[in-house]
């Protein structure tokens, strides 16, 4: 079974600070390049409730995993796209990036104000029967030491849950809001606990803050978004592309979009 994945971060302004760039007036063009690209499985940064709303009310033919990362669960989150018809939902959980991952809206001491969520589906495929693990990433954007414990308790999270219910694949994509040369990648691509392999090392910058970046400059485009699988899987993965569609200074987001396939 083959499976195209696309990690997409959304910008949480609705309308306001963007100006032409809010979601307001990227909302037609999103939902048009996913409707041409396709892709089975979506993982969405930066959902905050209006955009939520927008996507249940017209992202057709996708069943959407996913609530706010605030105490009340509402406000910004990660969610989960998964294409109709392909899986059947096996359980679905989140968890808070914090040293209590059950309590609503709980962080780390040294991170941003922000709390962070992680929601993970495990499916099960209607063509072959095996089952497949999809974790959704939105590191924290101040703390390095917050972003690796944060990755650290996602592995260790890995790591019991495949003793636990074994599954034929795991994917683990979204903003991990650090450069490949950082002490949180170096630890991701080092780490022992629940090892992944990155299927997503030739994507060029991912972060361009609506074209604003200059490349070469103090302030430059810089990859921050990632696309991890198991090693097994990652033998299959091919076939990525960036989004890096642009209109008269519209653009899909202030991050390129990408997606690979691989084999279930």
């Amino acid at each position: 079974m083959e499976l195209k994945v696309c990690s997409f971060n959304v910008r949480s302004v609705y309308l306001g600070e963007d100006g032409v760039n809010s979601f307001l007036f990227r909302s037609g063009m999103i939902l048009e390049k996913i409707r041409v690209e396709s892709p089975d499985l979506i993982c969405f940064q930066e959902v905050i409730d209006p955009i939520r709303a927008f996507f249940k009310n017209h992202l057709d033919g996708y069943d959407l995993y996913g609530h706010g990362r605030n105490a009340d669960r509402r406000g910004e989150g990660v969610t989960i796209a998964v294409k109709h018809g392909l899986f059947e939902l096996v359980a679905f959980e989140s968890f808070w990036l914090s040293p209590t991952p059950l309590v609503p809206g709980s962080r780390y001491p040294n991170q941003s104000q922000c709390p962070r969520i992680c929601p993970v589906a495990v499916l099960l495929s209607k063509e072959n029967g095996k089952l497949l693990r999809v974790v959704g990433v939105h590191l924290d954007h101040v703390s390095d030491e917050a972003r690796i414990l944060g990755i650290k308790q996602i592995t260790e999270y890995l790591a019991q849950k495949q003793k636990e219910l074994p599954c034929d694949a795991t994917v683990v994509l979204g903003d991990f809001n650090a450069k490949p040369e950082s002490e949180t990648m170096k630890w991701v691509d080092a780490n022992t606990v629940f090892p992944l392999v990155e299927t997503t090392r030739e994507s060029g910058p991912t972060f361009h803050w609506f074209g604003r970046l200059v490349p070469g400059s103090n302030d430059e485009p810089r990859k921050i978004d990632y696309i991890y699988l198991d090693p097994k899987s990652a033998e299959t993965a091919r076939d990525l592309s960036v989004w890096r569609d642009e209109n008269c200074g519209i653009y899909l987001s202030d991050h390129y979009p990408f997606t690979i396939t691989f084999t279930l």
